[in-house]
């Protein structure tokens, strides 16, 4: 098979044909997607000659855009000039040989982008077989260029989301043992790229820093041409309410459940306040009980307190949900990676608030000259997560003075990180090294 000098090869989860968002993917695909039509604009403008393949994970037919294609097309197609060949699945350890057999059809591919989700490819051990193909791809001469979308320096931060409730010597075990794997990362790696400076800093005790660059998270552009009134008519919102809202994928890091249980019925009632939670449970953790459990316990709650969870956001809605909010909240209870959602609140400069465990992304430089052009302090952008967080939170949702400049900041920050400057950093690390 013959491959132009400028052909890249990438590992990852990827979206059905057409899409962007789907409900039966995780936001790595949406990610990675936007991330090769920015490159691919790029390299177009500079009139390169270039071929890119996906190697992604397998979809049942229904999965798909288009439910009526042929049988034999499914797994392998264009999409928006982009190969695509869906060849591994999630939980099945033959689908590493998988990959080095398609891999290894491509002779004279040099460059690998490998966009890495710790769970793509399913549990514990699937973590060896990535250190596999990884050691097969150094041996065989190719560059691997590795986006690393979650960083977890301790699992201990993360216990609610595993389904733990306190740290044991397992914990430290596999502490040990994700450090030892992020430090076998760095150093069989080409080059990695990572969302937010805390994340560079966190690699660069494990390996050679001059391997890591950051390259901060694209910024969707989505069709938007309702007001807030009509949003809120499209989505039978009062007009009068003040709406908090949360928007992705139900997690436990994400401090989805903990606007549900500190804010009582009594507070929404006398503050007028309507909180949605767009979104649902995210496909990749369904087969957990644990998972199966916080869903129950959520989904019971919000109805008590009568918070709206809307389940998956199709693309059509997503900017009736964002218009429609008066703030849009972030309770993380840790931070792992960079937020999705939060690119997506950017996108429509919806005014944010933040919990206090997401100050490390003030280091991250456009972020932190964003707040000094903006002249919104960090005391009020960010809250903790407690009663007084709660408190600041009803407080910022009826100050128009802080919503204003909470929406100019999400404004000049969506601005630095719009795709056209992301695929550009690409291209610069990819192709001019």
């Amino acid at each position: 098979m013959q491959n132009s000098d400028n052909s890249l090869l990438v590992i990852a989860s990827y979206p059905p044909k057409d899409a962007i968002h789907h409900p039966l993917i995780v936001g790595g695909a949406s990610y990675t997607k936007n991330t090769l039509l920015s490159l691919q604009r790029v390299l177009t403008d500079k009139s390169i000659d270039y071929k890119i393949t996906v190697l992604a994970e397998k979809l049942t037919a229904n999965h798909h855009s288009e439910p009526n294609e042929k049988s034999e097309d499914i797994n392998s197609y264009e999409d928006n000039g982009i190969n695509v060949k869906r060849i591994w699945q999630r939980n099945n350890f033959g689908s590493f040989f998988s990959l080095i057999n398609e891999i290894n059809k491509y002779k004279k591919t040099q460059k690998i982008l490998f966009s890495l989700e710790l769970a793509m490819f399913g549990g514990q051990l699937s973590l060896l077989g990535i250190m596999l193909l990884l050691i097969w791809l150094k041996i065989s001469g190719k560059k691997t260029y590795i986006v690393l979308h979650q960083i977890i320096a301790n699992l201990q931060d993360m216990e609610g989301h595993l389904g733990k409730t306190s740290p044991t010597l397992m914990t430290h075990i596999n502490n040990f043992a994700l450090r030892q794997f992020y430090r076998f990362v760095v150093f069989i790696s080409y080059k990695i790229n990572v969302f937010e400076q805390t994340f560079k800093d966190y690699l660069h005790t494990l390996g050679d820093p001059q391997k890591v660059v950051v390259i901060p998270h694209g910024v969707e552009k989505f069709v938007n041409s309702v007001t807030k009134k009509q949003a809120r008519e499209n989505l039978h919102i009062d007009p009068k309410k003040k709406v908090i809202m949360l928007f992705g994928f139900l997690a436990w890091y994400k401090g989805t459940d903990w606007i549900v249980n500190q804010i009582d019925k009594q507070s929404i009632q006398k503050n007028n306040i309507q909180v949605i939670i767009a979104g649902g449970p995210n496909p990749n953790r369904l087969e957990l009980d644990f998972y199966q459990k916080y869903l129950k316990d959520l989904e019971q709650s919000a109805k008590e307190k009568n918070i709206l969870i809307t389940g998956f956001v199709p693309e059509n809605k997503i900017g009736l949900y964002f218009q429609s909010a008066d703030v849009v909240l972030f309770p993380y209870r840790a931070l792992m990676s960079s937020s999705g959602p939060f690119s997506i609140a950017l996108a429509f400069g919806a005014p944010l608030l933040l919990a206090d465990k997401l100050l490390p992304l003030t280091k991250t430089v456009d972020f932190q000259t964003t707040l000094t052009d903006t002249k919104i302090a960090e005391k009020d952008l960010f809250f903790p997560l407690n009663q007084q967080g709660l408190e600041r939170i009803i407080s910022q949702i009826n100050d128009q003075t802080f919503l204003d400049k909470s929406h100019k900041f999400a404004l000049t920050l969506a601005q630095k990180r719009a795709w056209n400057a992301i695929g550009q950093m690409y291209y610069e690390t990819i192709f001019t090294n």
